[in-house]
């Protein structure tokens, strides 16, 4: 019989699209990792299953609890969260929006009144631009067992970094092929997003050593105005 008859495509299908280390069965709604999407997509194509014969299935379910989804013919196949990834070189955003994103006046939305950044910090402050219509996030990360690597990052829409200084973190490479130290400072660049590293220029950034003085640094660096002080000093 073949696989597609009635009355047996939906579990075979329940079956074959479960990716191989996930207990649940793949749907729209949850999106696989790169490695099971490549597999579901390598058997949508694989030539050991007969074309879909859609006059006499019509609509099949992808598992048991899915949403009734149709099927196109086996050759355009390529399942749709096949396809969500990004496609290569394109951004979010244009160079000039992440330009001018860059040199845009930013304000802490709830100023804290003292910022701590000990061994483990990981947190997250919002921000926004002149006139509130953009939002911004201000990461601060600190490394747990060697303190001297910090990780400062700004975004915008959520996901998109337009600024990241890593310090003493590990080494970076370039698409070009250049290769950077530890410590560099990443920069949007349209269709490599944040890719691009450039060495640190310690004229802007006087003190790495000092958790809080880059803190301020680089807040001075993204146009964050009034940023508050730092607890602590050189740790």
């Amino acid at each position: 019989m073949s696989y597609f008859s009635p009355g047996k495509i939906t579990q075979r299908y329940a079956f074959e699209v479960r990716p191989r280390f996930h207990s649940f069965p793949v749907t729209g709604k949850v999106p696989p990792s790169n490695s099971a999407r490549s597999r579901i997509t390598r058997r949508y194509l694989s030539p050991r299953y007969p074309a879909l014969d859609t006059a006499r299935s019509g609509c099949v379910t992808f598992a048991r609890h899915a949403e009734q989804k149709c099927l196109t013919p086996p050759q355009h196949r390529c399942y749709a969260l096949a396809s969500s990834k990004k496609a290569p070189g394109e951004s979010m955003l244009t160079q000039t929006e992440a330009d001018q994103f860059m040199h845009m006046a930013k304000h802490f939305v709830r100023p804290p009144a003292i910022i701590t950044i000990p061994p483990g910090a990981d947190d997250t402050y919002e921000l926004a631009g002149p006139n509130n219509r953009e939002t911004f996030l201000l990461d601060v990360w600190r490394g747990t067992l060697r303190l001297s690597k910090l990780k400062y990052q700004n975004r915008v829409q959520t996901a998109v970094i337009l600024v990241r200084l890593d310090v003493d973190g590990a080494p970076h490479t370039n698409p070009d092929g250049e290769r950077l130290s530890g410590t560099h400072l990443h920069l949007f660049k349209e269709g490599f997003d944040d890719k691009w590293a450039h060495a640190v220029d310690r004229a802007l950034f006087t003190v790495l050593s000092d958790p809080g003085k880059t803190f301020h640094d680089f807040c001075a660096f993204c146009k964050i105005e009034t940023p508050p002080s730092v607890q602590g000093g050189i740790v």
